[in-house]
């Protein structure tokens, strides 16, 4: 595959980059090993999806804590076998939404077996960054891998304004307990987790530890399993792939960046875009918070 044809495949499938990792590829050589699960109260020990949290128990500025057991976070749930659809049916999962792109879905199927839920997927068809290139057309370098991984964090809160905007209407209607997820269970996961610890007033330092806990426990092996996309990853230089698999800070903070440059700060982007104002806040944090 020549260098441009590689450079545009990135640019359609950067979220599929990111998210499908097999553990025996050339290029994941060197990655961290995941912790085991039960060292971390947030994680749900599952055996077909390593990613699986709870945002339960992060502590707020103004010392509350958030009730655990309401809102998890997770990658995709095609590999989960029958023992872990027992562990999430203890969950009384009220609504569950599935933030990957139509072929994603298509890709890697969910068969839910965790008793009814209320089920909403984004609507997009295919990868948001489609036509997103970081200036000068620059070669397949670990630079050019953060270039476009920022370039995608700077615009995901206005291309998936929609999806977080459902998201916090069912938290603001008590649709809980409340999974969302994605295929890594860290890039839309992460901003929409980011969002959702913000409104309930919990530190920035705080959020940011949560976002780099895929880092640790993302497992590269169930990526492996779910089969989405890893040809590609294994054609990629393995110092660039590694770039696009991380859960990088910056990443998440360009984000919060790209909000403060648009709408002034992130509480205007909660409240105009999101329809999450004070009062708003005040419902989200009766409900979550204890």
């Amino acid at each position: 595959m020549s260098t441009k044809r590689t450079r545009r495949a990135i640019m359609v499938g950067v979220i599929c980059v990111a998210a499908a990792m097999a553990a025996g590829a050339p290029w994941a050589q060197g990655l961290p090993a995941p912790a085991a699960q039960a060292s971390s109260p947030h994680v749900l020990p599952l055996r077909g999806q390593s990613n699986f949290r709870d945002l339960g128990g992060y502590t707020t500025a103004d010392g509350r804590r958030i009730k655990p057991g309401l809102i998890y976070r997770s990658g995709e749930l095609s590999n989960l076998t029958p023992g872990d659809y027992r562990t999430l049916s203890g969950l009384g999962l009220h609504t569950v939404y599935d933030l990957r792109t139509e072929g994603e879905r298509t890709a890697a199927q969910t068969k839910w077996a965790a008793g009814p839920v209320q089920t909403f997927v984004s609507p997009k068809p295919g990868s948001p960054l489609a036509g997103l290139s970081p200036a000068g057309g620059a070669a397949l370098t670990p630079a050019y891998a953060r270039a476009v991984m920022l370039a995608f964090y700077r615009q995901m809160p206005k291309a998936y304004a929609p999806e977080f905007s459902v998201i916090f209407r069912e938290l603001l209607e008590d649709h809980a307990p409340l999974l969302l997820h994605c295929t890594a269970g860290k890039d839309r996961s992460g901003l929409a987790s980011a969002l959702i610890l913000t409104a309930l007033g919990v530190p920035r330092a705080e959020i940011l530890s949560d976002y780099e806990l895929s880092n640790r426990y993302l497992d590269l092996a169930d990526l492996q399993r779910a089969g989405v996309n890893s040809a590609f990853l294994t054609r990629l230089p393995p110092d660039v792939a590694r770039v696009f698999l991380a859960a990088d800070p910056a990443y998440l903070e360009a984000a919060f960046q790209a909000i403060d440059q648009q709408y002034g700060s992130v509480d205007a982007y909660l409240d105009h875009v999101l329809s999450v104002g004070p009062a708003q806040k005040a419902v989200l944090r009766s409900l979550y918070l204890q």
